[in-house]
């Protein structure tokens, strides 16, 4: 009757008809795996596990009891119910000491100490460290590693630097051997951070940086996020940028929301830091009293903004080269996108400054010229040439002012479209570089996306420049047309040419291939020496519909 009424029991638990005495150690052992294992919630595991402690306790399996409440207090302590896992892990740790299962109580001691530390109670916590510490045989290096680590976290929240830095020099002891390199390395982490917080030495970034090739994949995140907390409170905003946006990338991989909002939180005010402190630098060049100074300053500011977008690219070029999987390598390519749209918005932010104000000052000073003229005496003939030279330099400012603006953002293109702007740039290389344009357009039937039409007018800015600079040509054929849905550009020089294995790589050349990229496009370079150059650009087009017709 007994026998009958258990497998009742069994089969609305479990859901089968599977007899109840069929269940085998090892059966029972295969459950708790597909359990652990699982993607179910915690509420459900919890379920779970005592739907099969039941199974254990019914059949008499010790051993299989013992595991069950140790999985039962994980479920606890997950679901921050501590006082509830301290009391289920010491019930396996009874059954376990009384059956002898001598390996078993070193872990189950582990995890009554855990909660303890959730619950601030470090006394408590400390102790049972130190119990399965003697519990841990004397070869588990594993073991003693893991109790090692524990140990100096609890002495480390207890305020007791000294023992925790003691557990710390133990910890390390274990440096090179096999199978607790997670756990070494965690310690060198932990050690470097003390090592910096009493000292400051910078060499700390260098020996924290050495750690990302020891440390754990899984673990890497805490690395990164550690280096970006260090340069922070160093004041080193930009370097910590770029760890903080590392710290994201990788805990995003990982989906670990912690360090996800925690980076993001970071990186948001980091930025409003930089952005007020370029605020801030920004101010000084008003106090200029002079309109050439005002010119030279300006141009410093250009060559100042050049460096540091020269430095950002070599940063994220660096980070690039580390990385060896496929997965950082595309986000890689997404940051120097985001590089480049910085780029744009920039430009458009010095034109529209080099427009609007210097232009004004420039302007002023103009008028100002044209008073002083009024009141030169005519028989001075020195001043009067003085005014006149005076008067060429000041136009040839205003002149380079506008060109200046022109190259760093056309407001042609934003207004009139990309065949605007081209046969614009035509004219500009025909009347200053004296070299012959050629410019076909022929099926397009609307405008482009602006985005798209920027990278397409950026890209041939590129070619141009390079053309200028290096070929010797006298003459530049430029073609865009349309065949489908697919815009085709084909741009070709008759100079000098270049062998394109052996021609060394350069930022106008990786800022042409990631234009094309962010659209989608496919690029062919074609150059042999003393006949010239061939680029042929493909990409897929959508029309913008608001300027289309």
């Amino acid at each position: 009757m007994k026998s009958l009424k258990f497998q009742i029991v069994f089969s609305l638990l479990f859901g089968s008809f599977v007899s109840a005495y069929s269940q085998t150690p090892y059966e029972l052992d295969s459950a708790m795996v597909v359990v652990r294992d699982s993607d179910d919630d915690w509420f459900t595991k919890e379920r779970k596990y005592k739907q099969l402690l039941f199974v254990a306790e019914q059949k008499g399996y010790a051993l299989q009891q013992t595991y069950l409440l140790r999985f039962l207090g994980d479920c606890a302590n997950e679901l921050t119910d501590y006082k509830r896992a301290i009391s289920i892990y010491k019930k396996a740790l009874v059954l376990a000491e009384s059956n002898g299962y001598d390996y078993s109580c070193e872990a189950i001691i582990v995890n009554i100490a855990a909660p303890y530390n959730n619950l601030d109670e470090f006394d408590s916590a400390a102790y049972w460290y130190t119990r399965a510490f003697c519990e841990a045989f004397p070869n588990d290096t594993l073991a003693l590693a893991k109790n090692y680590r524990n140990q100096s976290i609890t002495y480390q929240r207890m305020g007791d630097e000294s023992t925790a830095e003691e557990y710390i020099d133990k910890l390390l002891e274990f440096e090179g051997v096999n199978g607790v390199e997670e756990f070494v390395a965690k310690g060198l982490k932990q050690k470097y951070v003390r090592n910096f917080e009493r000292n400051s030495n910078p060499e700390i970034f260098n020996r924290l940086k050495g750690l990302i090739d020891i440390y754990p994949r899984k673990n890497v995140v805490e690395i990164y996020s550690s280096i970006a907390d260090l340069y922070r409170e160093e004041g080193a905003y930009d370097s910590a940028l770029v760890y903080y946006n590392l710290t994201l990338r990788y805990a995003d991989t990982l989906n670990d929301q912690f360090y996800m909002i925690e980076a993001n939180d970071q990186i948001a005010e980091l930025n409003n830091i930089l952005y007020l402190q370029n605020e801030k630098k920004e101010t000084w060049i008003w106090g200029l009293s002079g309109a050439l100074a005002a010119v030279l300053a300006l141009l410093m500011l250009v060559w100042r903004t050049i460096q540091q977008k020269r430095k950002i690219a070599d940063q994220k070029l660096q980070i690039k080269n580390q990385q060896v999987n496929e997965l950082l390598k595309d986000q890689e390519i997404a940051s120097t996108q985001a590089m480049l749209e910085g780029q744009d918005n920039e430009r458009r932010r010095i034109a529209e400054e080099l427009h609007d104000t210097l232009g004004s000052m420039l302007a002023t000073v103009k008028l100002h010229f044209g008073h002083v003229e009024d009141v030169i005496e005519a028989g001075s003939s020195r001043g009067r040439e003085q005014y006149i030279k005076a008067e060429v330099l000041l136009n040839e400012a205003c002149s380079e002012v506008r060109r200046i603006s022109h190259d760093l953002y056309s407001g042609v293109l934003m207004k009139f479209g990309l065949k605007a702007a081209l046969e614009q740039l035509q004219e500009t290389i025909s009347d200053s570089a004296g070299i012959q344009v050629q410019f076909i357009m022929s099926g397009l039937t609307g405008r482009l996306p602006y985005e798209s039409e920027m990278n397409l007018y950026r890209v041939v800015q590129e070619l141009v420049s390079n053309t200028i600079k290096y070929s010797g040509a006298t003459k530049i054929t430029l073609q865009i047309g349309q065949q489908g849905d697919e815009l085709n550009l084909m741009y070709e020089d008759n100079g000098k040419g270049f062998n394109l294995s052996k021609v060394k790589r350069g930022m106008g050349l990786d800022n042409i291939e990631n234009r094309v990229k962010r659209l989608s496009g496919n690029l062919h370079i074609d150059s042999t020496p003393n006949y010239g150059m061939t680029v042929i650009i493909d990409i897929p087009i959508e029309h913008d519909k608001s300027t289309a017709g």
